[in-house]
C-alpha cells in the first residue's frame, strides 16, 4: 500500500512494484481525474488490465456508537460522493481524507462516537449498510505496469490535436470510418497550457491486428501527438 496514487505510479516506474492497482472511474461518481492525469504524465507506464468491481459502501463507527450519534462522515471524496444522498438525508458534515483506510484509522484512533467513516472495517462497527446512492455502484480499476501487452480486445489511446475548429471531430470521424467503435472518450486540461486539452479514448479492437496499426498510422497524421496507453481484455458491458 502507498499513501497516494502518485506514489503508486512512482513505485511501478522505479521498479519497486511490478504492478499497481488504482481506481479509474466510478459508475455513479464519474472519473478519478487525478489517476488519468498521472497516466498522461508517466510515459513509461501502461495499462495492462482493467477490472470492474461492484462496491457497497458502509458507514462505520467506533464500538458502542449508534447511527443517531453520528454528526460527521469522513472518507475519500469518491466514497463521499457515491454516498451523497444518504449523507444529506442525515444532515452530516463531511471531511475528505486521502483514502478510505486513513479515514477509518482516524475514527478508530479518535474514539469519537460522533464521527464515522465510509471505509473498510479497521476494527469499527457497521452503523449503516449499502449507503451508496446507486444500487449498481461499480468502480473500474486499472492495473498499471511497465510492459505493454501484445494483444487484447481493447486498447486505449491518449492524444492531442491542434486547437483549431474541427480537429477533434476529424479524429472521431476517422476512427468511425475505419470501423472502430469507441466505448469511452474523456478530455482533461493540458498541464501548463490553459484552455487546451488532451483526450483519452477506449477503442474496441486488437492492437496487434493490421487494421489497428493502420488506424494508428492514420491518427499520427491528424493528431499533434498520439500514444497507446494500454492493451487489455475486457468484457463488453451488459
Amino acid at each position: 500500500a502507498y499513501p497516494t496514487w502518485a506514489e503508486v505510479f512512482d513505485a511501478v516506474a522505479g521498479g519497486d512494484a511490478a504492478y499497481g492497482v488504482l481506481p479509474f472511474e466510478n459508475s455513479h461518481a464519474g472519473d478519478v481525474s487525478e489517476v488519468l492525469d498521472l497516466c498522461y504524465a508517466h510515459r513509461d507506464i501502461c495499462v495492462c488490465d482493467v477490472y470492474d468491481l461492484p462496491v457497497s459502501q458502509n458507514l462505520l463507527g467506533v464500538p458502542g456508537a449508534h447511527l443517531s450519534d453520528v454528526k460527521k462522515a469522513v472518507s475519500h471524496p469518491q466514497a463521499l460522493q457515491q454516498s451523497a444522498k444518504f449523507i444529506r438525508s442525515l444532515g452530516l458534515e463531511t471531511q475528505a481524507f486521502q483514502n478510505t483506510a486513513a479515514a477509518a484509522k482516524s475514527v478508530a484512533e479518535a474514539g469519537d462516537k460522533s464521527v464515522a467513516a465510509i471505509a473498510s472495517l479497521y476494527g469499527l462497527s457497521v452503523l449503516a449498510e449499502n449507503i451508496n446512492t446507486s444500487e449498481t455502484n461499480t468502480t473500474r480499476f486499472i492495473v498499471i505496469g511497465r510492459r505493454m501487452n501484445a494483444a487484447g480486445n481493447r486498447f486505449s489511446l491518449l492524444f492531442t490535436v491542434d486547437h483549431r475548429a474541427g480537429r477533434l471531430a476529424r479524429v472521431m470521424q476517422l476512427i468511425g470510418a475505419m470501423g472502430f467503435n469507441l466505448e469511452c472518450i474523456k478530455s482533461r486540461p493540458m498541464p501548463n497550457v490553459p484552455w487546451e486539452y488532451y483526450f483519452y479514448v477506449e477503442v474496441v479492437g486488437d492492437l496487434s491486428a493490421e487494421k489497428s496499426k493502420e488506424l494508428l498510422d492514420t491518427l499520427s497524421g491528424v493528431c499533434r501527438t498520439v500514444r497507446v496507453l494500454g492493451v487489455y481484455d475486457r468484457q463488453a458491458a451488459r
